[in-house]
C-alpha cells in the first residue's frame, strides 16, 4: 500500500549533504538514554486512525505507524530489505508453498512480542487485524493482498499461516505484513467490538479506549498540532535491541510548513525533521552549524493526478495535451537545480524498482503538439490565448496542501508554461486533499506525492475497488477514478509461479510480471490519468549528537529504526 505524502540502481541526488550518514556513528560509542526529539512536521495529521483512508498520510503513519508504536511482522532496513519485527524471520523455502495454484505462507512470531499493556502479541491479533481490514464498514485506505486470502489458521499463539485464495497468488505478499507496505497490527483484545472508523482518530483519549501498540513508544498526548510519545517501559524489544528505547521523548510539531521546518531547525525549536518533498530545505539546511543531513534516492514520486471523472478530464484528448504542456524538464533544470531525475512513469514506479518502463518520455513540454491535439479535438484559442470549446474556457485548477511551498512554486512555474500553450493552470491551496477533496471527488487535479515499498505493485492505485466512492466509505487511492488497467495492474500482481531466484533487472515473478507491468505503464501513458514528474529523495536532518536515523527507501523513512535512536551523552 503507498502512503500519499502531502521512492537498485538509482540515480544519485546531486546533494552535498547526501554523504552525511547520520546513523554512521552509532558504534563509536554506546548507547545513552535521555534527551528528546523534537520533530518538525510541514502539515498535521488529520487524524490517527491507522490504514484509514481520511487519517492515512505521511504525517500521520510517522507518528504512530512507521515502527513507533505500531509494529509489523517485518519493516524495511536502510536499503529497502525486508527484515523481521514481529516475526523471527522472513519467510523462506519451506515457509512458503505454491500448490494447484494456491499460495501459503507460514509465519514465527517472536516469543516475548507483547502489547504496551503488557498482553503477548499473538497469532489472534493477525486474525483480527485481517478481519478489521475486510470489514467492509470501515474506511480502510487499501485491502490489496488481504481480499485476496482465504484464511489466517494459528498454530499455537505464536505462528499461523496464511493462505491465499486459488489463483489468487498475490506477489505482493511481504508488503501486507511489512510496515514499508504501510500496514499495521491491531490490538484484539482493545479495538474488537469498537467503532474502528472513530475509535483511535483522536488518539483514543475521547473515547476512553488506549491507544496501545508493541513498538518502543506509547501514544502519551495527542493533537494536530502536537503530539508526544514517551518510552514503552514494557517494550518486549528490550533483550533484544540492548535496552532500547533510549529516548526520553519525541515531540512532532505539526503544521509548521516547509519554510517554518528550515526557520526552526536553524533556531533549534526542532532538532529533526524529515520534509518531503522540500528542495528549500534541501538548498538551505546543509552547512547549519550542529545539524547533519542525509539524503536517499527513494521509491518516493512526485506528479500530478488528474481526475477522469471531472471536466474537462474526462475527455484522454486533453488530458494528452495537457500532458504536453506540462514543463518537467523545466521544473527540474530550473527550479530544483538538477537534483532529481524526470520521473517518467507511475504512479508509485521508479527506476529503482524492477520493471519501470519510462512510458511517459514522450511527453516533453511541446505548445504546437498541444495545439494540434485541441484543434482535432474541436478547441480554439480564445482572444486571451486560452483554448476554448463550446463557450468553456480551458481553465484547470489544480490543488496542493497550502503548507507545502515547493509545489505553490511548481505549480506557479507550471502556470506560466501552460498559459504560454493556450491552458489555464490556476494553482488551488486546498488543506482537504486527502481529508475530502480527493477521496470524494471534488478536484479538477491536484499535485501530491505517493510513497511506496521496492515491490512493483500498483493494483492499490489502480484497481477497479480502490476508487473511492460513498458505497466504500470513500476508502481506496484511485483518485485518478480511471480503471483502464485494472486487470493489467492485477495480473501483474498474481504472477508467482516463475522461479523467485530471477535476476535483480527482473520483479518479483520474473519476466511475465515484467511483462505485464510494461503493458500497464504503455496504456497508462496513451490514456493519462496522471503525469509524473520528478523522483523524490528520502531527506532526514538532525541534530548531529543525534545517533541512530538514517533514511529509508520506502514510506517508513526514517522511522524504521527508532528504537535504537539515541543522543550523545543522553541530552538533546
Amino acid at each position: 500500500m503507498t502512503n500519499p505524502i502531502a521512492r537498485r540502481s538509482m540515480a544519485i541526488v546531486a546533494l552535498a549533504a547526501a554523504a552525511l550518514g547520520i546513523g554512521a556513528s552509532s558504534a563509536l560509542a554506546a548507547p545513552a538514554k535521555g534527551g528528546g526529539v523534537v520533530f518538525g512536521q510541514e502539515s498535521p495529521p488529520d487524524c490517527l486512525g491507522p490504514m484509514l483512508t481520511e487519517c492515512f498520510t505521511i504525517y500521520a503513519n510517522r507518528i504512530m505507524g512507521d515502527g513507533t508504536i505500531l509494529e509489523n511482522m517485518m519493516t524495511n532496513d536502510a536499503k529497502g530489505r525486508y527484515i523481521p519485527l514481529l516475526a523471527t524471520k522472513v519467510p523462506t523455502g519451506s515457509d512458503i508453498t505454491l500448490k494447484n495454484g494456491v499460495l501459503s505462507i507460514k509465519f514465527s512470531i517472536q516469543p516475548k512480542a507483547a502489547w504496551s499493556d503488557g498482553k503477548p502479541f499473538t497469532a489472534d491479533d493477525v486474525i483480527f487485524t485481517w478481519k478489521t481490514i475486510m470489514n467492509d464498514d470501515n474506511g480502510i485506505a487499501s485491502r490489496i493482498g488481504w481480499k485476496d486470502v482465504a484464511s489466517i489458521k494459528k498454530q499455537g499463539s505464536k505462528a499461523f499461516t496464511v493462505t491465499f485464495k486459488k489463483g489468487k497468488t498475490f506477489a505482493g505478499w511481504k508488503d501486507m505484513f511489512s510496515l514499508g507496505g504501510g500496514f499495521q497490527m491491531l490490538p484484539k483484545h482493545i479495538l474488537q467490538g469498537k467503532d474502528y472508523n472513530t475509535v483511535w482518530n483522536n488518539g483514543g483519549f475521547d473515547t476512553n479506549t488506549p491507544f496501545i501498540g508493541t513498538g518502543p513508544y506509547v501514544l502519551q498526548k495527542y493533537s494536530e498540532e502536537q503530539t508526544t510519545l514517551a518510552p514503552n517501559p514494557r517494550y518486549w524489544g528490550k533483550s533484544l535491541k540492548k535496552g532500547s528505547p533510549f529516548l526520553n521523548s519525541i515531540t512532532y510539531n505539526s503544521g509548521i510548513g516547509g519554510a517554518g521546518v528550515v526557520t526552526q531547525l536553524k533556531s533549534g525549536e526542532i532538532n529533526a525533521s524529515a520534509p518531503l518533498p522540500n528542495f528549500q530545505f534541501l538548498n538551505q539546511i546543509p552547512g547549519t552549524p550542529g545539524i547533519a543531513v542525509q539524503s536517499k534516492p527513494a521509491v518516493s514520486i512526485e506528479h500530478i493526478a488528474l481526475n477522469t471523472q471531472a471536466e474537462p478530464f474526462t475527455d484522454p484528448a486533453v488530458r494528452r495535451a495537457f500532458a504536453y504542456a506540462i514543463d518537467r524538464a523545466g521544473i527540474i533544470n530550473g527550479l530544483l537545480n538538477k537534483q532529481v531525475p524526470v520521473l517518467n512513469s507511475g504512479p508509485a514506479l521508479v527506476p529503482a524498482i524492477p520493471g519501470y518502463v519510462p512510458a511517459f518520455a514522450k511527453y516533453s513540454y511541446n505548445p504546437t503538439t498541444v495545439a494540434r491535439i485541441l484543434a482535432g479535438d474541436g478547441w480554439a484559442k480564445g482572444g486571451d490565448g486560452i483554448f476554448a470549446k463550446n463557450g468553456q474556457r480551458l481553465s484547470i485548477k489544480v490543488n496542493y496542501i497550502p503548507t507545502n511551498t515547493q509545489r505553490q512554486n511548481n505549480l506557479n512555474f507550471l502556470s506560466q508554461r501552460a498559459k504560454a500553450a493556450g491552458i489555464e493552470l490556476i494553482p488551488n491551496p486546498d488543506p482537504n486533499v486527502f481529508s475530502a477533496s480527493m477521496p470524494q471527488g471534488n478536484f479538477q487535479a491536484s499535485e501530491f506525492g505517493f510513497t511506496g515499498s521496492p515491490d512493483p505493485s500498483q493494483t492499490s492505485i489502480l484497481a477497479v475497488d480502490q476508487v473511492p466512492t460513498q458505497a466504500n466509505n470513500f476508502a481506496g487511492q484511485n483518485y485518478y477514478r480511471y480503471t483502464g488497467v485494472s486487470t493489467l495492474s492485477a495480473q501483474s500482481d498474481y504472477i508467482v509461479s516463475d522461479p523467485q531466484n530471477v535476476p535483480a533487472s527482473l520483479p518479483f515473478g520474473g519476466p511475465k510480471r515484467a511483462a505485464a507491468l510494461k503493458k500497464m505503464q504503455e496504456k497508462l501513458a496513451t490514456d493519462v490519468p496522471f503525469i509524473p514528474l520528478y523522483v523524490t529523495p528520502n531527506t532526514f536532518a538532525g541534530k548531529n549528537t543525534l545517533v541512530g536515523p538514517q533514511t529509508n527507501v520506502t514510506q517508513i523513512d526514517p522511522f524504521w529504526n527508532v528504537w535504537n535512536w539515541y543522543f550523545k551523552g543522553g541530552k538533546a
